[in-house]
């Protein structure tokens, strides 16, 4: 009998961003969400492991998201005094 082992697939959920190993000691997280003014604004992160960058990763996206609902914000605030 042969054990199983589940296949990693090289796609992630839309909005978490993107994880590649550089070499073999240094990971890239990238995430690109789009702005409320329509353009990217990448943000990379490095860390020496997987976990590390994982993590790292998340709290990045959690700030990017904070910052995005701002700009809206200020942006509605804009409209409406105009």
């Amino acid at each position: 009998p042969s054990t199983f082992q589940a296949y990693k697939g090289q796609r992630r959920k839309p909005g978490t961003g993107c994880v590649s190993q550089i070499n073999e000691n240094l990971w890239e997280g990238r995430y690109s969400p789009i702005w409320p003014d329509g353009k990217k604004h990448p943000r990379n992160i490095y860390a020496h492991s997987l976990e590390e960058c994982e993590s790292k990763l998340a709290e990045t996206i959690e700030e990017v998201k904070a910052e995005i609902a701002q700009e809206k914000e200020r942006l509605k605030q804009i409209k409406k005094a105009s």
